[in-house]
C-alpha cells in the first residue's frame, strides 16, 4: 500500500512516497523534529486553555467515587523508594505509571473535560495527565509541556479521522495510549528507535473493549479507561528508555494493530502534519454531560425561556432530532433508566429532563436520587426515541452537531429550539471570563481563591514557566 504524503519540516514541505510499513515512521519523524516555534500562536493559546480546563476538571474530578477508589488503592500501597511521579495530590508518592493513571482518571472522571468528535470520538486532554506525571521526573519547562501537548493532540486526533474502533467493538481510549506514547517520548528526550519500541510496548498493552461504555448501565471502569491507556503509555515509554523492546510491525503486522483492531486506516488524514493544526479544531465542554448533550442543554434552557409559565405537567411529548452517533451512544433505549452517574451524563434524556425540571445542568443533578426520582422518569417517558435525521448527519461530518427539540404542549402548543454547536465548539469559542469562572468553580474547594487566580494566570502563561515542577507545587501549596 502506497500513499504521497507531505511531511512538513522546519516549514519546509517535502513531498514522500510512503509505504504502509512506513508510518511509524513518519510519526516519529513528525515528533522528533516539532519544535515549540513550530506551533502558531493560536495553538500556543489554545494549548493553555485545554490544560487550565483539564486542571480545572481534575480538581472536580476528586470527589468522584471511582478516583477515590484509586486513591485508596494508591495510597494503600505506597512508594517511598522510586523516582516519584507527579500526581496531582498532596499525599502521593507514586511511580510515574501510576501518577499517570492518578491524574488522567481525575482529569476523565467527571466526563468533563475536551472532546474532538470524528470516525471516533475523543478527549484529548486525557494526555496532560501523562505529561503532568513526568514533571515529577524529569525539569520539562513550559514550552516543551506545550509542545508535547500539541504532539499529542495531532496524533490523537488524527487517528480519530483515520479509523473507527467503536464500529469494530474496541473503545476509543486506544488511540490515548498511541497519543501518550509519543508525548512521553517527546519530553523524555528519545532517540528514533525508542520511540518506535516505547509506541510497540505501550500499544501492545493497551487493549481496550469498548463494552467499558455500553450495556445497560456504564460503571466506574468508563472514566478510568483512559487512565489505564496512558498507565500502559508511560510504562512503554519509561520500558523503551532502559532498553526495553517491543513486536516489530505493531501497525501492519500479520497480528498487528490494523489487522486485528482498527482496520483500514486512512493514511491520507496525516498528510498535512506540520501544516494544519487539531488542538484548536477541539471543543471545550461547558456542561458534565457527553459531548452530544452539550447542544440538548442549551435547547433545554432556551425552551425553558420560550414557554410562559413554564411547567413539566403541561408537557404532552418531546420530540427529540439529531444524527447517528447521538442517537447511538447516548440515545439507546437503556439511556433512558439510567442508575449510576457514568449511565446519567450519557443519556440524552436524562440530560434534557433534568434541565427541563431544574433550569440548570451541573454535577448536583447527579446526585442518585434523582436517578430514581418519579417527576424525572415521568417526563423521560414523555420523550420519543431520538430521530436520526440526514440533514443533521450529513451537519455531523462537517464538524456540527446539531440538535432539535421539539415540545408539545397539552393545550396543543408547540415550541422548538435548534441548537446547530453548542458554546465551547470552536464557531462558539468559549470565551476566557467563562473558562476562569469554569477553573474558579471547580478549584475553590481545594484552593483559597487567591491560589485559584494565581494558578489561572499561571498556566495563561505557561510558555514562560522553567520548570513544569512549579505549577504542580502552584497546586499543592495549601495543603502543607
Amino acid at each position: 500500500m502506497y500513499i504521497v504524503v507531505l511531511i512538513k519540516i522546519e516549514w519546509r514541505i517535502e513531498m514522500k512516497q510512503i509505504r504502509l510499513e512506513m508510518f511509524l515512521d513518519l510519526l516519529v519523524d513528525f515528533a522528533k523534529k516539532l519544535r515549540f516555534e513550530d506551533l502558531p500562536d493560536e495553538v500556543v493559546d489554545q494549548a493553555k486553555r485545554r490544560c487550565i480546563d483539564a486542571i480545572a476538571c481534575a480538581a472536580g474530578g476528586w470527589y468522584d467515587e471511582g478516583v477515590q477508589a484509586t486513591h485508596s488503592l494508591l495510597a494503600y500501597y505506597p512508594v517511598d523508594s522510586f523516582p516519584a511521579g507527579a500526581p496531582l495530590w498532596k499525599d502521593m508518592m507514586s511511580t510515574p505509571w501510576d501518577a499517570a493513571y492518578f491524574n488522567t482518571h481525575l482529569i476523565r472522571a467527571l466526563d468533563w473535560n475536551d472532546t474532538y468528535l470524528s470516525l471516533e470520538p475523543a478527549h484529548p486532554s486525557d494526555n496532560i495527565g501523562t505529561l503532568l506525571a513526568l514533571c515529577g521526573l524529569e525539569k520539562i519547562s513550559g514550552k516543551d509541556f506545550l509542545t508535547a501537548v500539541a504532539l499529542a493532540y495531532e496524533v490523537h486526533c488524527r487517528f480519530c479521522d483515520a479509523a473507527s474502533l467503536r464500529a469494530r467493538g474496541w473503545d476509543h481510549v486506544i488511540y490515548v495510549n498511541i497519543a501518550s506514547t509519543f508525548a512521553a517520548a517527546k519530553v523524555l528526550g528519545l532517540s528514533h528507535e525508542k520511540i518506535r519500541e516505547a509506541v510497540a510496548l505501550a500499544l501492545n498493552s493497551g487493549i481496550v473493549m469498548r463494552q467499558v461504555r455500553a450495556g445497560d448501565q456504564v460503571s466506574q471502569e468508563k472514566g478510568a479507561s483512559a487512565a489505564k491507556a496512558v498507565r500502559a503509555a508511560v510504562w512503554g515509554a519509561l520500558s523503551a528508555r532502559h532498553g526495553m523492546t517491543g513486536p516489530r510491525e505493531i501497525f501492519e503486522g500479520k497480528f498487528g494493530f490494523i489487522k486485528q483492531v482498527s482496520g483500514p486506516l486512512r493514511l491520507e488524514v496525516f498528510s498535512d502534519l506540520g501544516e494544519i493544526f487539531k488542538l484548536p479544531q477541539t471543543y471545550i465542554k461547558v456542561y458534565p454531560v457527553e459531548y452530544h448533550a452539550q447542544a440538548v442543554v442549551e435547547a433545554a434552557l432556551k425552551l425553558r425561556k420560550k414557554i410562559k409559565d413554564f411547567n413539566i405537567r403541561d408537557i404532552d411529548r418531546i420530540h427529540i432530532e439529531s444524527y447517528e452517533a447521538a442517537r447511538t451512544i447516548i440515545g439507546d433505549a437503556p439511556k433512558r433508566r439510567p442508575e449510576t452517574k457514568e449511565s446519567a451524563d450519557h443519556s440524552i434524556y436524562y440530560v434534557l429532563a433534568l434541565t427541563l425540571i431544574d433550569g440548570e445542568m451541573t454535577l448536583d443533578q447527579y446526585e442518585p436520587r434523582r436517578f430514581t426520582d418519579p417527576a424525572v422518569r415521568a417526563l423521560i417517558d414523555k420523550m420519543t426515541d431520538v430521530k436520526e435525521v440526514e440533514e443533521f448527519n450529513r451537519a455531523y461530518f462537517n464538524a456540527e452537531f446539531p440538535v432539535r427539540i421539539i415540545v408539545h404542549m397539552c393545550n396543543g402548543k408547540k415550541y422548538s429550539v435548534t441548537i446547530r454547536n453548542p458554546v465551547g465548539h470552536p464557531a462558539r469559542p468559549l470565551s476566557n471570563n467563562k473558562l476562569k469562572t469554569k477553573f474558579r468553580n471547580l478549584c475553590i474547594s481545594h484552593l483559597k481563591g487567591d491560589r485559584v487566580d494565581a494558578l489561572f494566570e499561571t498556566l495563561q502563561s505557561l510558555d514562560e514557566v522553567s520548570d513544569m515542577r512549579d505549577i504542580i507545587q502552584l497546586w499543592r501549596r495549601d495543603y502543607e
